[in-house]
């Protein structure tokens, strides 16, 4: 978290020892966290184990300072500066930057995986430039940070400097589009900090949850009113332990829960019978295109097509999507 241009020299500044001993000197007994806790520069440990990937880590709920992730470094294609992840996180994450590549979008992670200790400095660092209550909003004190679960990476464009990607721009439309396929959400997507777990909206700010948990996001995501999307914290917040151990059972869905992505989520097939599938899905622009009523698209690196005319809900056209979809769907003329 945290948006800066300046965030990779900051952070191999905190990688000195002077700054880890001065966090580990503070790291006492465990006490409860709570939102007025977390207004500290003193980094305490919280009581959780990440290992599971719908581990909740938000205000209310931290990691211990003693726990890490064993994680691998990232390609130097792949990052911005030494990056590393967790390995299920780190396959998945690749995958989804070679997708967006394919469509244009050059995606790099400009920060993955920090320990305890870093978060630490980093958080107080900003607290005392800022003050504890503004610098709580953009970052998570140590232990509240996803970070440590070495599952999120904040994104950039490759080549494009130290900045993080823009709301709005090409790369968010395209990963509010298919970051899912890959196991990736959002963590903080909304506008207002109420609904985003009290932090600002950060569209560069994605957490590997798994692709079974990320098509439920996305699915529970399409029910919700008034274009508001569903922050990570307060999704796994909502599951309950046995929803939570069935989304993690397994990393791909079955058939039976497949990703709401365009026209699989309205209940649209796979394939009209027509025209053979395009094998190449360079040629087929993220949003996807309508032909008329046929609509076509690629998830995860497959090319799908499918006549929307030949549905029974209404929705027989082709055209634009409304949110939180970004793209071409089938929809109601």
């Amino acid at each position: 978290m945290i948006a800066t241009r300046t965030l990779l020299s900051v952070l191999a500044a905190f990688a000195t020892s002077v700054a880890v001993a001065g966090c580990a000197s503070e790291l006492d007994e465990p006490t409860a966290s709570t939102e007025d806790a977390l207004c500290t520069t003193a980094c305490t440990s919280g009581t959780l184990d990440g290992d599971a990937l719908l581990t909740r880590v938000d205000r209310g709920s931290a990691l211990r300072s003693s726990w890490a992730p064993s994680t691998s470094a990232l390609p130097a294609s792949y990052a911005l500066g030494a990056q590393s992840l967790r390995e299920d996180a780190r396959q998945k994450f690749m995958a989804l930057v070679d997708a967006a590549r394919g469509h244009g979008v050059n995606l790099a992670c400009l920060s993955g995986y920090r320990s305890f200790h870093t978060q630490c400095a980093l958080f107080r660092s900003y607290a005392e430039r800022d003050g504890c209550e503004a610098a709580n909003t953009y970052s998570a004190n140590a232990g509240h940070s996803e970070h440590q679960l070495g599952t999120v990476c904040d994104l950039t464009l490759a080549g494009g400097g130290s900045s993080f990607i823009a709301a709005g721009g090409t790369a968010d439309l395209w990963l509010r589009a298919h970051a899912h396929e890959y196991g990736f959400a959002c963590s903080y997507p909304n506008t207002d900090r109420r609904d985003n777990d009290g932090y600002i909206h950060e569209p560069w700010h994605y957490r590997y949850i798994g692709v079974r948990a990320a098509a439920e996001l996305k699915a529970r995501e399409a029910e919700l009113a008034g274009g508001l999307r569903l922050a990570v914290p307060v999704f796994i917040a909502s599951l309950s332990a046995s929803e939570r151990e069935a989304l993690e059972l397994s990393d791909e869905p079955d058939d039976s829960s497949a990703p709401p992505s365009r026209a699989s989520d309205a209940g649209a097939s796979d394939a009209d019978g027509g025209a053979p599938a395009t094998p190449d899905c360079s040629t087929v622009p993220f949003e996807g295109r309508c032909t008329g009523t046929v609509l076509e698209w690629c998830a995860s690196g497959a090319y799908r097509r499918v006549d929307c005319a030949g549905r029974t809900d209404g929705r027989v056209a082709c055209g634009e999507d409304p949110s939180p979809y970004i793209g071409k769907n089938c929809i109601a003329p």
